[in-house]
């Protein structure tokens, strides 16, 4: 388990920086959230919801990129959705 940071990318006149994106883009309709197997209810509770990927698109594409503004959306307790 690990705590998710900004990305922030330094540049450095001295080395060259590369960097390689990689995306997986599942179909609209299927539901992303925590693996069960990483959540319980006692020592790792479940800190986000579920959510349809093309909702989650929508809800994206609708609001500023605002660095990770959109992860409130999946807050558990927040019911926005």
């Amino acid at each position: 388990m690990y705590k998710s940071i900004e990305h922030r990318a330094v540049t450095n006149v001295t080395a060259a920086r590369m960097s390689v994106a990689t995306f997986v883009i599942p179909d609209d309709d299927v539901e992303l959230g925590p693996v069960e197997t990483m959540v319980d209810d006692y020592n790792r509770p479940v800190m986000y919801k579920s959510i349809k990927y093309g909702d989650y698109l929508r809800y994206t594409f609708s609001k500023k990129m605002d660095g990770k503004a959109n992860t409130e959306l999946l807050k558990a307790g927040n019911e926005s959705i």
